[in-house]
């Protein structure tokens, strides 16, 4: 018990916050095989989307990610895929992925969450 509250404070903490630098990873080279996943998060907005977007060879969205990259970038950026058990992800963004190409894969395996069946997707 004493172990799990310990955790959950260093977890509220910023030592607790991983940064990646994103520069990096817009500056790799073009022969670089590059993957984004991207979650139902707030964590960036339209414009790095954007550009991690265009600097990835490979677009997964996980579940709810979808309405979070539909919402920013709109449904002519489809990505290339949509993995998870699609609870949260909307049918209307769905159906306008799908139009353009996108392939929906639903994963019902309810012991892995969106993020884990997206990154073993990709």
């Amino acid at each position: 018990m004493v172990l799990r509250g310990a955790l959950r404070r260093l977890m509220a903490t910023k030592a607790a916050v991983k940064h990646h630098d994103l520069h990096a990873f817009l500056q790799q080279p073009a022969t670089a095989n590059r993957s984004l996943v991207v979650l139902n998060s707030e964590s960036c907005g339209a414009a790095l989307l954007e550009k991690l977007w265009d600097a990835s060879d490979y677009v997964c969205c996980a579940d709810g990610g979808a309405n979070r990259a539909h919402d920013l970038l709109g449904a002519d950026r489809a990505p290339d895929a949509v993995v998870g058990d699609l609870d949260s992800a909307r049918a209307d963004v769905l159906a306008a992925y799908e139009k353009n190409g996108c392939a929906v894969h639903r994963v019902e395996d309810q012991d892995a969450n969106d993020l884990s069946k997206a990154l073993a997707h990709v």
